[in-house]
């Protein structure tokens, strides 16, 4: 009987053990997961505006808008990335643009110009920077958008 109180004993420690080392561990894995909130600076995306008028307004348009054979950065084709984690846009623009000069920009350039077109996409600026890394990037969803053209400001036209 005494050997089985021991038993009883440590069973009972080492399950306490488990649920507190449980409830310690909870916290880290769903602050990660919470990790997923656009967050981006109003100057990041003034900086990428700057960017944008010299690498991709001469496809996209000054407006964002396209022309007839690019696509717009506002509006049904941006709506068409919601729910998609921001490591593919990133990745995307990173590789395939600027079309006469793709790869040729910087991560934090690229970053950027992704914070631009959220801008203009009606999605407000957060504290932090957008990251430019893919890794950080993979955690964030690319906010839904609606579809609704995003208003234009001063720093869009041509």
């Amino acid at each position: 009987m005494m050997a089985f109180n021991a038993l009883r004993r440590r069973d009972v420690w080492l399950s306490a053990c488990i649920v507190v080392g449980g409830f310690a561990y909870a916290p880290q894995v769903r602050g990660a997961e919470r990790t997923g909130a656009v967050s981006y600076t109003a100057e990041q995306a003034e900086h990428g505006a700057a960017l944008y008028k010299q690498n991709c307004a001469v496809c996209h348009g000054g407006t964002l808008d396209g022309a007839f054979d690019t696509p717009s950065l506002r509006g049904r084709l941006i709506s068409n990335w919601s729910g998609t984690t921001l490591d593919k846009v990133f990745h995307y623009i990173s590789k395939a643009m600027p079309l006469f000069a793709p790869g040729s920009l910087k991560p934090a350039d690229n970053a950027a110009i992704v914070a631009f077109i959220l801008r203009e996409n009606d999605v407000a600026p957060g504290p932090r920077e957008l990251p430019s890394d893919e890794g950080a990037l993979k955690k964030i969803s690319f906010p839904s958008v609606g579809g609704k053209r995003a208003k234009k400001t001063s720093s869009t036209s041509p």
